[in-house]
């Protein structure tokens, strides 16, 4: 019973005396208590905490060039230059490219004074690949997300240059209103004939169907078209920032 007794004391008197971890407090905002216990220590080991800016991520490096609403650019192939618009979130080309490819490429009427206009019709093939470095040729999702940015119905009028075009829609007149300045290039078919300059134009999409036809996207006077075309045909190429 003695023994008892005397182990309880012993026992009341180590708790007493036993070192208590310290706490961080929880004002401190710079520094941060690590805690180390072994079987007979305690050890706290301050640390400095990191820097809030290394925390936060990596900025990322924009073109300042490209983050205006519109500009220009040259290619550097040809040194050409071209308008360029900002379209909701969106970098078009604001003119037909005109870039001379070896294959693949006309000119309207085989005339070079309707290139300074309109821009080169090129056959799907050579389109696909045709755009400058940092550029390419947009697939149908990019054209409908155009056709959405610029107003669902009223795209024609809105996408059209104010001049240039024989056929009018009476109703969605060419306004012009983004920049985009769709002019009617008209296009070249499989059969080596012309047609449509002055009331269409059409832009190859990068949209494949099969080995024969691609898609394309139309502004005429009636509502915005998109359909397929076998991929000889040659249309126009309006391209894309990446």
């Amino acid at each position: 019973m003695i023994l008892f007794v005397i182990i309880i004391i012993l026992l009341i008197f180590n708790t007493k005396n036993t070192p208590q971890a310290p706490v961080a407090s929880k004002t401190d905002s710079t520094k941060v208590l690590q805690i180390i216990k072994d079987t007979s220590t305690v050890k706290v080991n301050v640390i400095s905490k990191p820097d809030s800016v290394q925390n936060r991520p990596p900025k990322i490096k924009l073109n300042k060039e490209y983050t205006k609403p519109k500009g220009t650019f040259t290619d550097p192939r040809d040194s050409q230059t071209y308008k360029w618009v900002r379209i909701g979130k969106q970098i078009w080309m604001a003119e037909n490219l005109a870039y001379k490819a070896d294959k693949g490429c006309w000119a309207y009427d085989n005339n070079i004074a309707n290139v300074e206009v309109y821009g080169y019709l090129y056959e799907w093939e050579t389109a696909i690949n045709v755009c400058p470095a940092g550029w390419h040729l947009p697939n149908m999702d990019a054209f409908k997300l155009l056709r959405n940015s610029v107003g669902f119905y009223d795209a024609i009028g809105n996408l059209k240059s104010i001049n240039g075009w024989t056929s009018h829609n009476r109703e969605k007149p060419e306004s012009d209103q983004y920049g985009f300045t769709a002019l009617p290039a008209g296009a070249h078919s499989l059969y080596n004939e012309f047609h449509g300059i002055g009331g269409r134009a059409f832009w190859w999409s990068s949209t494949s169907i099969d080995s024969i036809y691609a898609w394309y996207f139309e502004v005429a006077d009636y509502p915005i078209g998109v359909g397929d075309h076998p991929k000889l045909n040659a249309f126009s190429v309006r391209c894309l920032k990446d």
